[in-house]
Protein backbone atom coordinates (compact mmCIF):
# COMPACT_ATOMS: atom_id res chain seq x y z
CA UNK A 1 0.00 0.00 0.00
CA UNK A 2 1.33 3.45 -0.91
CA UNK A 3 1.68 6.29 1.55
CA UNK A 4 -1.74 7.35 2.86
CA UNK A 5 -2.54 11.03 2.44
CA UNK A 6 -6.27 10.94 3.16
CA UNK A 7 -8.45 8.49 5.07
CA UNK A 8 -11.68 7.45 3.40
CA UNK A 9 -13.96 4.42 3.68
CA UNK A 10 -11.90 2.15 1.41
CA UNK A 11 -8.69 3.04 3.24
CA UNK A 12 -10.36 2.43 6.60
CA UNK A 13 -11.58 -0.99 5.52
CA UNK A 14 -8.13 -1.94 4.26
CA UNK A 15 -6.43 -0.74 7.46
CA UNK A 16 -8.80 -2.55 9.82
CA UNK A 17 -8.60 -5.75 7.75
CA UNK A 18 -4.80 -5.59 7.92
CA UNK A 19 -4.83 -4.95 11.68
CA UNK A 20 -7.19 -7.88 12.30
CA UNK A 21 -5.08 -10.13 10.07
CA UNK A 22 -1.94 -9.31 12.07
CA UNK A 23 -3.71 -9.76 15.41
CA UNK A 24 -5.26 -13.09 14.37
CA UNK A 25 -2.09 -15.17 14.71
CA UNK A 26 -1.28 -13.49 18.03
CA UNK A 27 -4.82 -14.09 19.32
CA UNK A 28 -4.79 -17.76 18.22
CA UNK A 29 -1.66 -18.30 20.27
CA UNK A 30 -3.55 -17.26 23.43
CA UNK A 31 -6.98 -18.72 22.58
CA UNK A 32 -8.68 -15.41 21.81
CA UNK A 33 -11.08 -14.35 19.09
CA UNK A 34 -10.63 -11.13 17.11
CA UNK A 35 -13.46 -9.01 15.73
CA UNK A 36 -12.64 -5.78 13.99
CA UNK A 37 -15.33 -4.48 11.72
CA UNK A 38 -16.11 -1.08 13.21
CA UNK A 39 -14.27 2.15 12.59
CA UNK A 40 -14.92 5.82 12.23
CA UNK A 41 -12.87 8.34 10.32
CA UNK A 42 -12.56 11.89 9.14
CA UNK A 43 -10.09 13.45 6.75
CA UNK A 44 -6.92 12.76 8.72
CA UNK A 45 -7.77 10.45 11.62
CA UNK A 46 -9.32 7.04 12.11
CA UNK A 47 -10.54 5.23 15.22
CA UNK A 48 -10.82 1.42 15.13
CA UNK A 49 -12.78 -0.83 17.44
CA UNK A 50 -11.14 -4.22 17.74
CA UNK A 51 -12.65 -6.72 20.18
CA UNK A 52 -10.70 -9.60 21.70
CA UNK A 53 -12.66 -12.32 23.46
CA UNK A 54 -11.95 -15.59 25.23
CA UNK A 55 -12.96 -18.63 23.18
CA UNK A 56 -14.98 -21.16 25.19
CA UNK A 57 -15.01 -24.87 24.42
CA UNK A 58 -18.08 -27.01 24.69
CA UNK A 59 -18.18 -30.79 24.62
CA UNK A 60 -16.45 -32.38 21.66
CA UNK A 61 -13.86 -29.60 21.42
CA UNK A 62 -16.18 -27.26 19.52
CA UNK A 63 -15.17 -23.65 20.15
CA UNK A 64 -17.67 -20.89 20.91
CA UNK A 65 -17.14 -17.14 20.81
CA UNK A 66 -18.12 -15.05 23.86
CA UNK A 67 -21.18 -13.63 22.06
CA UNK A 68 -22.36 -17.15 21.27
CA UNK A 69 -21.99 -18.28 24.89
CA UNK A 70 -24.01 -15.27 26.07
CA UNK A 71 -26.66 -15.81 23.38
CA UNK A 72 -27.09 -19.48 24.27
CA UNK A 73 -27.40 -18.63 27.98
CA UNK A 74 -30.05 -15.93 27.53
CA UNK A 75 -31.81 -16.90 24.28
CA UNK A 76 -34.95 -18.25 25.92
CA UNK A 77 -35.40 -15.03 27.93
CA UNK A 78 -35.68 -13.14 24.64
CA UNK A 79 -37.93 -15.64 22.87
CA UNK A 80 -35.23 -17.41 20.84
CA UNK A 81 -33.84 -20.91 20.90
CA UNK A 82 -30.14 -21.39 21.72
CA UNK A 83 -29.71 -22.93 18.26
CA UNK A 84 -30.81 -19.62 16.68
CA UNK A 85 -27.31 -18.16 17.16
CA UNK A 86 -25.93 -17.42 13.70
CA UNK A 87 -29.34 -17.85 12.04
CA UNK A 88 -29.90 -15.79 8.92
CA UNK A 89 -32.78 -13.35 8.70
CA UNK A 90 -34.09 -10.80 6.22
CA UNK A 91 -34.69 -7.13 6.97
CA UNK A 92 -35.45 -4.51 4.30
CA UNK A 93 -34.49 -7.00 1.60
CA UNK A 94 -30.98 -7.62 2.94
CA UNK A 95 -29.67 -10.75 4.67
CA UNK A 96 -28.29 -10.52 8.19
CA UNK A 97 -27.05 -13.06 10.72
CA UNK A 98 -27.71 -13.10 14.46
CA UNK A 99 -24.42 -12.07 16.08
CA UNK A 100 -25.27 -11.30 19.73
CA UNK A 101 -27.86 -10.25 22.26
CA UNK A 102 -27.78 -6.79 23.75
CA UNK A 103 -28.50 -7.70 27.36
CA UNK A 104 -30.37 -4.88 29.07
CA UNK A 105 -31.37 -3.28 25.79
CA UNK A 106 -34.94 -2.05 26.03
CA UNK A 107 -35.93 -1.75 22.39
CA UNK A 108 -33.07 -3.04 20.23
CA UNK A 109 -32.12 -6.31 21.88
CA UNK A 110 -30.47 -8.22 19.03
CA UNK A 111 -27.23 -7.46 17.21
CA UNK A 112 -27.10 -8.68 13.63
CA UNK A 113 -24.27 -8.74 11.10
CA UNK A 114 -24.95 -7.90 7.48
CA UNK A 115 -23.85 -10.99 5.55
CA UNK A 116 -21.83 -9.44 2.70
CA UNK A 117 -19.58 -7.17 4.79
CA UNK A 118 -20.03 -8.06 8.48
CA UNK A 119 -21.23 -4.60 9.54
CA UNK A 120 -23.17 -4.84 12.80
CA UNK A 121 -26.65 -3.37 13.35
CA UNK A 122 -29.15 -3.50 16.20
CA UNK A 123 -32.66 -4.89 15.74
CA UNK A 124 -35.82 -5.44 17.74
CA UNK A 125 -36.47 -9.07 18.56
CA UNK A 126 -39.79 -8.98 16.67
CA UNK A 127 -37.99 -7.79 13.53
CA UNK A 128 -35.50 -10.65 13.86
CA UNK A 129 -38.17 -13.29 14.54
CA UNK A 130 -40.17 -12.15 11.54
CA UNK A 131 -36.98 -11.97 9.47
CA UNK A 132 -36.00 -15.54 10.35
CA UNK A 133 -39.39 -16.81 9.19
CA UNK A 134 -39.16 -14.74 6.01
CA UNK A 135 -35.65 -16.05 5.32
CA UNK A 136 -36.75 -19.66 5.81
CA UNK A 137 -39.79 -19.09 3.59
CA UNK A 138 -37.82 -17.31 0.89
CA UNK A 139 -34.49 -19.14 0.77
CA UNK A 140 -35.00 -22.55 2.37
CA UNK A 141 -35.29 -25.54 0.10
CA UNK A 142 -38.70 -26.88 1.06
CA UNK A 143 -40.00 -30.17 -0.19
CA UNK A 144 -41.47 -29.35 -3.55
CA UNK A 145 -45.19 -30.08 -3.53
CA UNK A 146 -46.58 -32.04 -6.44
CA UNK A 147 -47.66 -29.79 -9.25
CA UNK A 148 -51.34 -29.59 -10.08
CA UNK A 149 -50.32 -30.71 -13.59
CA UNK A 150 -48.53 -33.85 -12.39
CA UNK A 151 -50.90 -36.66 -11.57
CA UNK A 152 -49.75 -40.23 -11.14
CA UNK A 153 -46.39 -39.42 -12.69
CA UNK A 154 -47.98 -38.17 -15.93
CA UNK A 155 -47.75 -34.61 -16.97
CA UNK A 156 -51.02 -33.22 -18.26
CA UNK A 157 -51.48 -30.43 -20.70
CA UNK A 158 -52.33 -27.20 -18.90
CA UNK A 159 -55.74 -27.05 -20.53
CA UNK A 160 -56.78 -30.61 -19.79
CA UNK A 161 -58.64 -31.20 -16.58
CA UNK A 162 -59.23 -27.53 -15.78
Amino acid sequence: MAKITKIDRATGRALIAGAVKHLDSYADKYGLSVDGSQFSYDDGTMTMKIRLGVIHEKSGGVKMLPDEVEFRNYARHYGFEPSDYGANFVCTGKIYQIAALKIGGHKYQVIGKRVPDGKRFKFTRDTVKHGIEEYRHRYADPVKPASAFELGGEKLDKHEGW
